[in-house]
């Protein structure tokens, strides 16, 4: 009985509209970058990873690939980080 409650709340709760579909991906990529990017990113650096994530998917491509690249842009975003050697 337990599993067709949860069953037909899950089915009530999806996202109909093409619209609801897609603002449930978009959030569901800034949450999965928040999620790639804990402890070494904070900041605006991780606002505009989420933020370039949404965009790419609202844009159409996947959650995955949106993910992929806010992260990669994150990390290229960084600047280099120098030996205490090479900075005197």
């Amino acid at each position: 009985m337990r599993f067709l409650a949860t069953f037909i709340l899950r089915a009530l709760s999806r996202p109909s509209t093409p619209a609801e579909q897609i603002d449930a991906r978009a959030a569901a990529a800034r949450n999965r970058v928040l999620r790639a990017c804990r402890g070494r990113y904070t900041g605006m650096r991780l606002a505009e990873a989420q933020a370039r994530a949404e965009a790419w998917v609202r844009r159409g491509i996947s959650v995955d690939d949106a993910v992929y690249r806010a992260n990669a842009w994150a990390r290229d975003a960084m600047p280099a980080r120098r030996s205490p050697e090479v900075a005197a």
